[in-house]
């Protein structure tokens, strides 16, 4: 690969990477927020990877135990944001990611035709898509963000 070539790849992902996170920031939070879809006061959420199954836990905070789970996409990369009323869920198709001991993703980039997809869920298991990118390449591969980054 010329030198050329790679830099503009280089400089394509970077800008791609900054345009993204620039966009996690403008999306407007309670759109979907429905009162029955909030935490209740005494209610705290939990997101939890057991051998591959993702799934959000609502427990309550003074004895602990669980009022509700769902389970997520088996797609899911990462899961944020967990707010009163809504959470952020990353899911990717065609990727490879480099993961933490805890079962955490460290980074992760898209392959050629990947796409990445934000959706916002609200406790009541409705979910509402807010954007959706994809990459393709000819015979290279692009890191898109890490989880320390924008995420």
């Amino acid at each position: 690969m010329k030198p050329k070539t790679f830099l503009l790849i280089v400089l394509a992902s970077i800008f791609l990477a900054a345009l993204l996170g620039y966009l996690w920031h403008r999306i407007p939070t309670n759109k979907i927020a429905q009162d029955n879809s909030c935490l209740q006061n005494n209610e705290v959420a939990f997101h939890e990877s057991i051998d591959g199954v993702d799934s959000v836990i609502i427990r309550r905070k003074d004895g602990g135990d669980e009022t509700r789970r769902f389970v997520l996409p088996t797609s899911t990369l990462l899961v944020s944001e967990m707010k009163q009323c809504e959470f952020s869920v990353i899911t990717a198709n065609n990727f490879n990611a480099n993961y933490f001991e805890s079962g955490r993703v460290e980074n992760y980039y898209l392959l050629s035709e990947g796409s990445l997809d934000r959706w916002r869920y609200s406790y009541d298991e409705k979910k509402e898509k807010m954007f959706s990118t994809w990459f393709q390449t000819f015979n290279a591969t692009s890191w898109l963000m890490t989880s320390s980054g924008f995420l």
